[in-house]
């Protein structure tokens, strides 16, 4: 299996999709179809913990977010063009790095 680094134009696809997951306090597996000749699967989760500020003199009443953990694997399915097979593909380590600072931003 042959690994493949994305672009900053792929990389920014994938990071749009998982929006709602960088958001949810739970697992997540997305399909993404990057471009006419990638699609990546997303498969990961993110941890929050926080607490509700409701101190009777001081809280707003607002969640503050304490501590965030998440992780994500990226595989990438393409199409062969000699033999019009798709082929699955390693996703590099610096895209996933990317992609899980993300996730990882409070």
């Amino acid at each position: 299996m042959r690994t493949i680094e994305l672009t900053k134009q792929q990389l920014d696809v994938v990071i749009n999709s998982l929006a709602d997951a960088h958001d949810t306090n739970d697992n997540f597996s997305v399909e993404i179809e990057v471009d006419d000749e990638l699609t990546v699967i997303a498969e990961g989760f993110v941890e929050i913990y926080g607490y509700v500020e409701d101190d009777y003199y001081r809280g707003t009443g607002g969640y503050v977010e304490a501590y965030r953990n998440a992780g994500v694997t990226l595989t990438g399915w393409t199409i062969d063009r000699l033999t019009e097979d798709d082929e699955e593909v390693e996703i590099g380590a610096e895209s996933v790095k990317k992609v899980e600072e993300y996730l990882n931003a409070a």
